[in-house]
This record gives structure tokens, sequence and C-alpha cells, in this order.
């Protein structure tokens, strides 16, 4: 399995509550894969979530077979981009 590497802007930490807040995706970039995020997928991503607590772990690096490291708490299509708040075990 292949693992790209990306640089990460954190926007806020909130070190008692253990949340990191920022874009997980920002819409109309290109990408390292020349990939450009539609916004509409982002509403439509987010419309298909049911429970984020339980439906998506956070991993360093999408390395899936290491343990996440939290979840996220918020999830919201946003005209920039896909913003998170996730909270860090």
């Amino acid at each position: 399995m292949d693992f790209f590497s990306a640089s990460l802007a954190i926007k806020t930490v909130d070190v008692q509550q253990r949340i990191i807040s920022g874009y997980a995706a920002v819409h109309h970039n290109i990408d390292r894969v020349r990939d450009i995020i539609d916004p509409a997928a982002s509403v439509k991503a987010v419309n298909r979530i049911k429970d984020p607590k339980m439906d998506i772990p956070v991993f360093i690096g999408h390395k899936h077979n290491e343990l996440s490291l939290g979840h996220p708490v918020v999830i919201q299509a946003t005209p920039h981009g896909l913003y998170t708040e996730t909270y860090i075990y």
C-alpha cells in the first residue's frame, strides 16, 4: 500500500478539550495527483455520514493499519472546503 505525505495547516488546537480544528480538504485546489475537489462532493459526503464518532476514525497519514488517534466531532461542508473538529484520544 502506498502512503502519500501532505502539508497540514491546523487552524486551532484546544488543548484542554483535546480538539484540533481545520480543513480536511479544500475546494478547487489541485492536489498531488491532479484531483480537484468539487464543493458538491463535500456536501454529498457530509450528508452520508450518520455518526462521525462511529463512522470515521482519524489516523496520522491515513495509515489505517495503525491505531486511530481520534474521531471527528464536527464535519461541515463550507464554501472553502471540508471543515472538521477532531477529538484526540
